[in-house]
């Protein structure tokens, strides 16, 4: 999904009708910060992104990520793989697991 904070303060702006002048008033920003997160450009803080949500009376997910769906996954993730430059996994002795493992499991057949 992208990034669709810039593509929300849009909507949400012209929705209520607002110019950036206007909406930069209400948030003691100037017009230029605006513009600014409105193009991708930069991004507020998160006192403004507070603020933003109040005067839009929206929830800050939908504010940033245009839904209020909180099962809708952000990003999924396919495929994962990690590769080491260099054997990590290399001698490792497993035989006290084992003897553990195995220790617990007499003891288990014993109460039996």
């Amino acid at each position: 999904m992208p990034y669709s904070f810039p593509h929300q303060l849009l909507k949400l702006r012209t929705e209520k009708q607002l110019s950036q002048a206007e909406l930069a008033t209400r948030l003691f920003v100037s017009r230029q910060a605006v513009s600014k997160w409105e193009n991708g450009d930069a991004e507020p803080s998160i006192d403004k992104l507070i603020l933003l949500a109040k005067v839009f009376n929206v929830s800050l997910d939908r504010l940033i990520l245009g839904t209020n769906d909180f099962n809708q996954p952000l990003v999924k993730l396919n495929n994962i793989v990690k590769i080491f430059n260099s054997p990590v996994l290399n001698n490792l002795d497993l035989t006290i697991h084992n003897v553990v493992c195995k220790i617990k499991l007499e003891k288990i057949k014993s109460h039996l």
